[in-house]
């Protein structure tokens, strides 16, 4: 998985942050203007890592268990980093994803405290970034940055994912097999592969999220999809950032453009991030539009885009909106 090389964050205001964001909505009843963009345990004689298990499975566990356990998954999608998600989405209150490489479960995420079971640590969803680096103790390749703290610890590097506008609450957590990410350098694996897999994947967590916070869910929407995916192409084919393409249409244009006819309507875009996980969550601790956007109950269909190459490697783009 290639470095990205540059990831700021855009506003109508100027640069904040580490990503890049945007983010905008509208109702035909106001005036249509864009939201601001935005451990260790002994056993007998052998010292024993407790690994934490997401669903009942642990980093090495089998492919085979993994299904025997939970069932065959809903999709399996290719990852930037070689490996396949097997996605479990039946129930967004309980999101899982795993990543398989070599019938090996090597990755994991969810943000459900119903799924995970913690390590010998006790970090887990709920506590705060403080009293998990407390619990982290020593940790190797220690990253902090707005929306995560990432660390490597028994071979594994994990992300901890925060709600900034929830006291730094631990709100996603990421484990990755250190032997599965690929070294500094590899080529980039960002191929039209990946568009379809990544495009579900922020729908889902999009879906969990509402889910976990109580709001309505939102119907996938092949319209909004095909209006979101040609910005996010446009976006990278030309080299612009911005809710308004190089002909002056607002995403608003555009969807109607695409046939769509709403009452409310709303759209978030990114770039820069390096998979829709860490997307999701820049978008979740903006202070500029999209969370609110994410969030928004009066929000019914979602369509989602993504495309690779361009300045940035990959833009994301969300139109969400109501008949």
């Amino acid at each position: 998985m290639a470095t990205m090389n540059s990831r700021a964050c855009k506003t109508s205001i100027g640069l904040l942050g580490a990503m890049l964001l945007f983010g905008a909505a509208f109702s035909p009843s106001a005036t249509a203007s864009p939201l601001q963009a935005s451990a260790t345990a002994s056993v007998n004689t052998v010292t024993q890592a407790v690994q934490a298990k997401l669903g009942g499975i642990a980093i090495g566990d089998s492919a085979e268990k993994l299904q025997k356990q939970l069932g065959k998954p809903a999709r399996m999608d290719v990852s930037e980093q070689g490996f396949t998600w097997y996605v479990y989405n039946s129930d967004l209150s309980k999101l899982m994803m795993f990543g398989v490489s070599n019938q090996k479960v090597v990755a994991q995420f969810s943000n459900s405290s119903k799924s995970w079971t913690a390590d010998a640590s006790g970090i887990k969803l709920g506590q705060t970034l403080k009293e998990a680096k407390k619990r982290a103790g020593s940790v190797k390749n220690s990253e902090n940055a707005d929306d995560y703290w990432a660390f490597v610890k028994n071979s594994e590097k994990t992300v901890l994912f925060i709600d900034t506008h929830s006291s730094n609450k631990i709100v996603g957590i990421l484990k990755t097999q250190l032997s599965a990410i690929p070294k500094a350098g590899a080529a980039s694996a960002y191929t039209s592969k990946l568009q379809k897999p990544y495009e579900l994947q922020i729908f889902d967590l999009a879906g969990a999220e509402r889910k976990l916070r109580g709001v309505s869910g939102l119907a996938w929407d092949k319209l909004a999809g095909a209006s979101a995916r040609a910005h996010s192409t446009d976006m990278m084919k030309n080299d612009f950032f911005d809710h308004d393409n190089l002909k002056g249409l607002s995403p608003f244009d555009r969807m109607e453009k695409q046939g769509i006819s709403y009452q409310f309507a709303a759209e978030n875009i990114a770039a820069g991030y390096e998979n829709p996980i860490f997307a999701h969550y820049g978008w979740m601790n903006s202070t500029t539009g999209h969370r609110e956007a994410l969030l928004d109950s009066n929000l019914k269909r979602l369509g989602t885009g993504v495309a690779f190459g361009g300045s940035y490697e990959i833009y994301y783009t969300q139109n969400f909106y109501t008949p």
